[in-house]
Formats: structure tokens, C-alpha cells, sequence
């Protein structure tokens, strides 16, 4: 992780180590309903692999509802603020995901 990440992270209170990343490959993305990229470059890589048309390919932010095709920008080359930004626009996206998530669960714990 780059150290101006986890500063940012720091920052917001997020202290835990985190994980390593993997690589997804095609079969590990088929048997996934729902998979959240950061931008349009991520999705068009996932979309390549994916075989499964069930499977829903996300933007994280049009997850807000804003549904206006914008990636989530990499700060790689900005300052501490720049990092707090994308920071912040993740844990927007994510809490948007958690509400989808739990809807798709309570409309199918009802379905026979």
C-alpha cells in the first residue's frame, strides 16, 4: 500500500492493517453477483473476462445515484488532501453499496 494511502486512512481513523490484493480471475468473477470497480479502465478489464451475464459489473460511483460514468481518481501523484478526497468518495460509494446489497438481500429472502 503506498504510505500516503494508509496516512489518509490514518487520518480517518481506519487503523487496521488491511490485505493483500489478488488478481480476479475469470472464475473467481463469474460466481460473483456483483463486482465494484473504481473506473471505466477497471470495468472495460473485468467486463473482458467475465463469462457469467448475470454478474453486475458497478462503477462505485454511480453508486451514489449520480449515474454519470466518473471514475474514482487516483491520487497517486497529489497531496495529502487528494488522498482524504478519494478516501472519501470510496466510503460514499461503499455506503451506497451496503444499502444495494442489503435491498437485493431482503428481495430475495422473500422470493419462493
Amino acid at each position: 500500500m503506498d504510505s500516503r494511502a494508509r496516512s489518509a486512512l490514518d487520518r480517518a481513523g481506519y487503523t487496521t492493517p488491511g490485505s493483500t490484493a489478488a488478481f480476479a480471475n475469470r472464475a473467481y468473477l463469474d460466481k460473483q453477483d456483483i463486482v465494484v470497480v473504481m473506473t471505466k479502465e477497471h470495468r472495460h478489464d473485468v467486463l473482458k473476462r467475465l463469462t457469467n451475464p448475470s454478474t453486475s459489473v458497478q462503477l462505485l460511483r454511480n453508486l451514489t445515484g449520480e449515474e454519470r460514468e466518473l471514475d474514482v481518481p487516483d491520487p497517486y501523484y497529489g497531496d495529502d488532501r487528494e488522498f482524504d478526497q478519494c478516501l472519501a468518495q470510496i466510503k460514499e460509494g461503499c455506503l451506497h453499496l451496503i444499502q444495494d446489497l442489503h435491498e437485493r438481500y431482503v428481495q430475495r429472502s422473500f422470493e419462493v
